[in-house]
């Protein structure tokens, strides 16, 4: 077993974590349907927790499936994360939590010696339609050799998260106050089988490696990094697969499995455990709700789940309230409706008052230099937002803005208060814009 420490990046005080609770049951939940996936159930339909009521024919890992049990109210229209209409199936939840039979009894898996008798690509396409996109992202990924030859990437790295993007947003922190050691142990042998990966990483905040944990760890030859916690942004899937294995993926297409690595975060390792020992898909969502709220929480609620539910389950917000932030603080984008419901591929709110609200300036660069310090792929963001400013994107681009990953630790620092990641995101959409055009 080996432990590696990392200081590198912004500092931010580490957040302070309990184990997930289960939210209050909610009156009605909405499941948004991505383009292309068709509503199986209709208005006044009963139905049951985990039963498929979205289906795609193109992508399995879309299907949509009962989070609670109760009746359909229909195909309604509700708001996206960028404030654009969805469809969604409305579910009034009774409050039974009548659970569907399970869709492929072959997925209940308690035991990770029992996974060999499963082929890989079979077992990744049975989870894909459990809700796991786990054939694109985790799964060994085809190519076309020079010569023309179909082959596949090999994957050398399995990196388990338990750190998380955007403190003190800690869904993955949450989850390793409480987890199974069989969840644990069967999720990661699962993903090990589907990706073929030789070595497994645990990347584990300083300071949360239980004795029960590492004496695990030891015994399946896992090795665990031990990164500070308040270290920003080193727990984002590139910047921590360069610090734990010492291969840069590129940015900003590279796919991390054409270096030979992959980064799951820990509550997405223990639902898909659950999937297998259950043979039922997910159907909850783990995020953290901090900043202004009564009582920051982390919690485990029904995918579909409207914003505002989740608010009332930590008390609500205190003071007058500014922004709700749909990730961490850094990182995060502000909502435009509290009724947008929640979905896996989500952790966390953040909720900011209106006195705390960050507010920009339009003054100039004062050249200090503190955006080049702190920078993770070691740009110049000053001259770079000063090339969006007045419009010279392609020298911009020359200078790699397209390198540049919108973490926004250089605004965090800056003197100024310029709105560089604002500036960079309009600099990226102007040149997507321009050579979409040619």
């Amino acid at each position: 077993m080996k432990i590696e420490h990392l200081f590198k990046g912004v500092r931010r005080r580490p957040p302070n974590v309990s184990p997930p609770a289960e939210i209050e049951s909610v009156q009605r939940v909405f499941l948004p349907l991505q383009p292309g996936v068709k509503a199986l159930v209709e208005a006044g339909q009963e139905v049951a927790i985990g039963q498929l009521v979205g289906a795609s024919e193109d992508s399995p890992a879309q299907n949509v499936h009962a989070s609670v049990s109760g009746t359909v109210a229909g195909v309604e229209m509700v708001t996206g994360v960028a404030g654009q209409p969805v469809n969604a199936v409305a579910i009034i939840n009774d409050g039974k939590n009548t659970m569907a039979p399970a869709e492929d009894a072959a997925l209940a898996i308690r035991e990770p010696e029992t996974l060999v008798s499963h082929k890989p690509l079979e077992l990744a396409g049975r989870l894909d339609q459990a809700g796991f996109d786990i054939s694109a992202t985790v799964g060994p990924k085809p190519y076309i050799s020079m010569n023309g030859v179909k082959q596949i990437r090999k994957i050398d790295y399995l990196i388990i998260s338990a750190v998380d993007y955007d403190p003190p947003v800690a869904p993955n922190q949450a989850s390793l106050a409480d987890i199974a050691q069989e969840e644990l142990v069967l999720g990661i042998s699962a993903l090990v089988h589907v990706s073929g990966a030789k070595k497994v990483k645990l990347a584990i905040p300083k300071g949360g490696v239980s004795k029960d944990l590492e004496k695990l760890a030891y015994d399946l030859n896992w090795e665990m990094a031990s990164v500070a916690a308040g270290q920003y942004p080193f727990a984002w899937d590139n910047l921590l697969i360069n610090q734990l294995t010492g291969r840069e993926v590129f940015f900003p297409e590279g796919d991390s499995r054409d270096w030979g690595a992959v980064v799951v975060p820990l509550p997405k390792v223990l639902e898909l455990a659950r999937c297998l020992m259950t043979g039922k898909p997910a159907t909850t969502c783990t995020l953290a709700v901090s900043g202004d709220v009564n009582q920051p929480k982390v919690l485990k609620a029904p995918c579909g789940t409207p914003v505002k539910d989740l608010l009332e389950a930590c008390g609500g917000v205190s003071g007058d309230q500014g922004k709700v932030i749909l990730g961490g603080p850094m990182k995060g984008q502000a909502l435009f409706d509290l009724d947008m419901p929640v979905t896996k591929d989500m952790d966390g709110l953040f909720v900011q008052s209106a006195e705390k609200m960050a507010k920009f300036s339009d003054h100039p660069c004062i050249h200090c230099g503190r955006c080049v310090q702190v920078c993770p792929v070691n740009l110049i963001p000053g001259e770079l937002g000063k090339l969006c400013e007045y419009n010279q994107f392609e020298e911009a681009a020359d200078k790699d803005l397209f390198q540049c990953i919108e973490c926004g630790a250089c605004a965090y620092v800056c003197p100024a208060r310029r709105p560089l990641v604002q500036l960079f995101q309009y600099g990226k959409a102007e040149i997507q814009a321009e050579r979409m055009e040619q």
